[in-house]
C-alpha cells in the first residue's frame, strides 16, 4: 500500500482447483484481489505461473516484486510419493504483470517448506518434510523423477537481481519505534538517490502462509544533507502494531536497490533509541554449509558454515538487552547442541516454521499499490 492507503491488492497464485477428487493437479493461475477503504472488492486474473505448483511459498520483496518458490506439481496428500518437485522459483513484477524464472534451487522442497525475507534483502528457503510414500515408509518412488521422500532440514539463500543493479544505500540512523501518524527522521548516506522508504512486516510464516504480510510505502522528504523526514502510517488498520523491516530503496539505472533493513516498531508510542540492526550493511556471503537428507529426527546439519557464525554474532549483538535476545540465544544454543555446527538465529526461526502446522496450501501476499 502507498499513501493515502485507501486500497490494497492481494495476490493469490498456485494451489489446486478444489478438493479431491479432481483437485490433485497443481494449477498456474494468478488472481489479484483489490479492496478499497469503501469496502469495494474487485478481482482480476493475472499472468499465469510458468510452473504450476502446489504448496508454494511466497515472499514479498522490498522493491515491490514477489518471489514464488518451492512446492510440487500435484497435491502430495492425495498420493504421497508420486509428486515431482518444482525447483525453479519465479519472480512476479506487478508493474508488468509478468512472471520470470530465476535461479533454481538444488534441493526438492515440497511439503512443509518455508521461505522468509532476510533483513539484507535476500531470501532464506529451506525445509522439506514429505508424507511417507503411499502412507507407508519413507522412500523415493522413482529416484531422479519423483521428489525426495526423505526429510531435508537444509537451507539455501537466494540473492534477488536488485543486489546486482548498483550501489546499495545505507541507513545510518533510524528510531527504535514510531507512533502512528507521527513524523520521524532517518539518516542515509545519499538521500538524493532514495526513491522509496518502505516498511515491511517482519516475517511470521506458518505452513507456507504468512497472513501478516504487508508492504507499506512511506511518504518522505529530504530535510538535510543526510536526513529524510518520514511520515508513519496513520492508524493500526493500515499498520497493525508490531515490528517491521525499514528499507530505503535507491534508484539505480537497472531498477531499485534496497538497503539492509533496520527493525523498528510501529504502534502507539515513539522511541528515539536506535533501531535494531540485525545484519551488517556488508554481510558476508554464506558458503560452506551443508545438510544432507535424513531418515529420522536427528537433523545432523551445518546450516550456513562460517558465514552463518558471523551472522549469528551480528544478530545477537544487535538485539542484546532486548527480550528477544534470550529466546534467540536459547534457540541458537539448542541447534548448536544438536547439530554440532554453526547456526543462524533466522535459520533457527525458519526451522521452527518449517515444522509448524497449518491448513492452507495457497499463498497470500499483500503488496503495495499506489493509492
Amino acid at each position: 500500500m502507498a499513501p493515502p492507503y485507501d486500497r490494497m491488492t492481494i495476490i493469490t497464485y498456485g494451489g489446486v482447483l478444489g478438493p479431491p477428487p479432481g483437485g490433485e493437479l497443481a494449477v498456474p493461475f494468478t488472481q489479484l484481489t483489490t479492496v478499497d477503504s469503501r469496502g469495494d472488492v474487485s478481482n482480476r486474473m493475472g499472468a499465469n505461473l510458468h510452473h504450476p505448483r502446489w504448496f508454494v511459498s511466497g515472499v514479498s520483496l522490498p522493491d515491490g516484486r514477489i518471489l514464488a518458490l518451492n512446492g510440487a506439481d500435484k497435491d502430495e496428500v492425495i498420493d504421497p510419493g508420486s509428486e515431482r518437485a518444482v525447483r525453479t522459483p519465479e519472480l512476479y513484477d506487478p508493474a508488468t504483470n509478468t512472471w520470470t524464472d530465476v535461479a533454481s534451487e538444488s534441493r526438492d522442497r515440497t511439503y512443509h517448506n518455508s521461505a522468509v525475507l532476510l533483513p539484507d534483502g535476500r531470501v532464506l528457503s529451506g525445509g522439506h518434510s514429505p508424507i511417507p510414500a503411499s502412507y507407508g515408509a519413507h522412500h523415493t518412488v522413482v529416484p531422479g523423477v519423483t521428489a525426495n521422500n526423505d526429510k531435508d532440514p537444509s537451507f539455501q539463500i537466494w540473492s534477488p537481481p536488485y543486489l546486482y543493479y548498483g550501489p546499495r544505500p545505507r541507513i545510518t540512523h533510524a528510531p527504535h519505534a514510531v507512533a502512528w501518524g507521527s513524523t520521524f527522521s532517518i539518516n542515509v548516506d545519499d538521500p538524493a538517490a532514495i526513491k522509496q522508504v518502505v516498511a515491511m512486516r517482519t516475517p511470521s510464516q506458518q505452513h507456507v502462509n504468512d497472513n501478516d504480510t504487508r508492504t507499506l510505502e512511506l511518504a518522505f522528504t529530504q530535510t538535510g544533507p543526510h536526513t529524510l523526514t518520514v511520515t508513519a502510517p496513520p492508524t493500526g488498520v493500515v499498520a497493525p502494531p508490531g515490528t517491521y523491516y525499514l528499507f530505503v530503496n535507491r534508484q539505480n539505472p537497472k531498477g531499485l536497490t534496497p538497503s539492509v533493513a533496520r527493525i523498528f516498531f510501529i504502534g502507539s508510542t515513539s522511541d528515539n533509541r536506535e533501531a535494531v540492526q540485525p545484519m551488517p550493511d556488508d554481510p558476508a556471503p554464506a558458503h560452506g554449509g551443508s545438510a544432507a537428507p535424513v531418515k529420522d529426527d536427528s537433523y545432523q546439519a551445518t546450516y550456513l558454515g562460517a558465514a552463518g557464525q558471523q551472522a549469528d554474532r551480528s544478530i545477537s549483538a544487535a538485539v542484546s538487552n532486548r527480550p528477544v535476545a534470550t529466546l534467540a540465544s536459547r534457540l541458537s544454543g539448542l541447534v548448536r547442541a544438536t547439530t554440532g555446527g554453526a547456526s543462524v538465529a533466522v535459520a533457527t526461526l525458519l526451522l521452527a516454521l518449517a515444522l509448524g502446522l497449518g491448513i492452507r496450501a495457497r499463498r497470500w501476499v499483500v503488496r503495495r499499490v499506489r493509492g
